[in-house]
């Protein structure tokens, strides 16, 4: 059992490199949703650009889901 725990630590730390990093990416959406809304509520831009704003960050999220960075973790 003692022989498994270090490939199991380095596993639990690539898992959260990996997802740390999207998240990092995820949380770069926020101010644009909040230019988004921003813009809606003073009446500059419809409410459809809500939606655009949206389906942006559904494809950040598809695409850096579907990223490996190089490190050879797919």
């Amino acid at each position: 059992m003692n022989e498994l725990a270090p490939h199991t630590e380095h596993i639990g730390a690539s898992v959260r490199r990996r997802y740390g990093h999207h998240w990092m990416m995820l949380a770069c959406c926020i101010p644009m949703l909040l230019i988004v809304i921003a813009l809606v509520v003073t009446g500059v831009a419809s409410a459809s650009a809500i939606i655009c704003a949206l389906v942006c960050v559904a494809m950040m999220t598809v695409i850096m889901a579907g990223m490996g960075h190089g490190h050879g973790d797919n």
